[in-house]
């Protein structure tokens, strides 16, 4: 059982941290592509 809640929480944060990566990844590519956007 803490076993999988270890393995639960990591896989949440590894969802997290994939999650910010490709917003800002999105953000500084639309904003390298459109820089008078933003």
């Amino acid at each position: 059982s803490q076993l999988a809640d270890h393995l639960f929480v990591s896989c949440n944060q590894i969802s997290l941290v994939c999650y910010v990566i490709l917003m800002v990844g999105c953000r500084v590519g639309v904003s390298s592509w459109y820089p008078r956007v933003f």
